[in-house]
């Protein structure tokens, strides 16, 4: 199965937000969300015991099963400016620069 541009990226960065977990552990908890249906979930994970869910809109959520709430934990990345610096051609997706194209 080939992933899409979006799909790399976003298992890229979620591969570098859970190597990164331990350095901002401590992080002050920001706003609590009903948890968002499936279809909007790239990626779950887990650690430090803490399970982590990454939305298609570059939001991390860290999930708070006695409360049925998500924490916003971070933004890992803009699909809009994904979409703006990236290009497919012949089935092969390539980084381009904005001011040259």
């Amino acid at each position: 199965m080939k992933l899409s541009r979006r799909q790399t990226f976003s298992l890229a960065a979620f591969g570098a937000l859970a190597l990164s977990i331990a350095a901002v552990a401590g992080r002050k908890r920001a706003e609590e969300v009903s948890p968002l249906p499936d279809s909007q979930v790239l990626k779950t994970a887990r650690a430090e015991g803490q399970t982590f869910k990454l939305a298609d809109d570059g939001r991390v959520f860290t999930v708070n099963p006695d409360a049925k709430k998500w924490t916003l934990f971070d933004t890992i990345f803009d699909p809009k400016e994904i979409a703006e610096s990236h290009v497919t051609e012949n089935g092969k997706t390539f980084a381009v620069e904005r001011e040259t194209g």
